[in-house]
């Protein structure tokens, strides 16, 4: 009896847990069953952002969705996210690692626009769009790596281009 009382209040406690977490988001819910994060209200240092909210299965960050968040200095981004709207990282002065899946397919304008502490991206091959300033006023920031297998996108020595159209997208604030 007494192991059942113990594990009742283990699975409470879990759920209460799981439901702090999710209030963490404000979620604009889609009538396909997913979702896009709209706001974080959260504390955390490290930040592992659920691939699940509600039941709902995230696809996207919207835009200004983490904006001016002090706390997180790591986040990682679950693989059934697509894209990152605008400004979304914008002010997250703290930030200074971030982990973009192989699934996201466009990062929007001045998505990491101010984070002054994040010294090096990765970009994967997956991402076809990156928005204007994205990476604007990241003082730390030195290096970009691209995976090689990226169509649009490549670097040397840290900068990034446009393979397209043969241009200049970012020179590293803080190279």
């Amino acid at each position: 009896m007494k192991n059942r009382f113990v594990l009742a209040i283990i699975a409470i406690l879990v759920l209460f847990a799981w439901n702090l977490a999710a209030s963490d988001f404000t979620i604009e819910k889609h009538d396909d069953q997913t979702c896009t994060i709209m706001e974080y209200s959260g504390s955390k240092k490290i930040l592992d952002i659920p691939s699940h909210i509600e039941g709902y299965k995230v696809v996207s960050i919207g835009d200004w969705a983490f904006s001016l968040c002090e706390s997180p200095t790591s986040i990682t981004i679950p693989d059934s996210v697509t894209s990152i709207g605008d400004a979304a990282f914008s002010w997250c002065r703290s930030l200074s690692s971030i982990t973009i899946p192989d699934s996201i397919a466009s990062i929007g304008d001045g998505t990491f626009y101010g984070c002054e502490s994040l010294a090096s991206i990765t970009i994967p091959d997956s991402v076809t769009s990156i928005g204007e300033g994205a990476f604007s006023w990241c003082n730390a920031l030195a290096s970009i790596t691209v995976d090689i297998n990226n169509p649009v996108y490549a670097t040397i020595q840290g900068v990034l281009f446009n393979k397209i159209d043969k241009s200049l997208h970012t020179y590293p604030i803080g190279k």
